[in-house]
């Protein structure tokens, strides 16, 4: 049996293992998939190792993938990072489209440019709704409430995406909740979400975010 973290009427937090825990899930539970999976930059997680050999990465990817396909019975949205979008359509399996975060307020270097201005999010499975456009113009903003999490999402771009992916009352999957962007998103569009999260720390940074009021939620732009 699962041990939920926390609930309330539209969102459940896990607190475990990503893996351990989608496999006590049944089949096609969720109506879509958004999450931000580890990079393996070598990020500081105190309970996930950043730093593994490679082809432990994309093993250890396959695996958790290969659970979200089981359990979803539609779309899987996963924003892998430039640097990994080579061995995901290579290694793991090339996806359905690819979607674009376009953010014209980043500072971060780029490989072959002064700055990396976009990043992929890769689409796994026919949408059942499908947005008018590939493309969200979102710029990098200070996230509320996230604590010391090194790489919080934005807030209005998973809006944005869940607004575009999914209808009311859908069930939404995030297994790397970290802070819970997914599922404070989801709650205030009026969508259902189950975040996992292996690090307690987070769990209790997201547990406060979702008891928040939906006004102040709105401030998070």
């Amino acid at each position: 049996m699962l041990e939920i973290f926390y609930r309330d009427d539209l969102t459940i937090i896990l607190h475990g293992d990503c893996i351990e825990l989608l496999g006590q899930c049944p089949d096609k539970t969720f109506a879509a998939v958004l999450t931000d999976p580890p990079y393996n930059v070598g990020k500081e997680y105190s309970q996930h190792n950043d730093k593994m050999e490679i082809q432990d990465y994309i093993d250890w990817c396959c695996k958790w993938f290969t659970e979200l396909k089981r359990v979803t019975d539609g779309v899987i949205l996963i924003t892998p990072s430039r640097g990994k979008l080579n061995y995901w359509i290579k290694y793991i399996e090339e996806p359905y489209d690819i979607l674009v975060w376009y953010k014209s307020n980043s500072c971060t270097n780029g490989h072959g440019t002064k700055l990396m201005l976009w990043e992929p999010i890769l689409m796994y499975n026919k949408p059942k709704k499908r947005p008018d456009g590939d493309f969200y113009n979102v710029n990098i903003s200070i996230q509320r409430g996230v604590g010391d999490h090194p790489c919080p999402k934005s807030l209005k771009l998973f809006k944005q995406i869940i607004l575009n992916f999914t209808e009311p009352g859908d069930k939404i999957l995030d297994p790397f909740g970290g802070t819970m962007t997914t599922a404070v998103a989801a709650k205030y569009l009026g969508r259902k979400c189950m975040c996992i999260e292996i690090d307690k720390h987070y769990c209790e940074i997201g547990k406060l975010r979702l008891q928040q009021e939906l006004l102040n939620l709105d401030l998070e732009e």
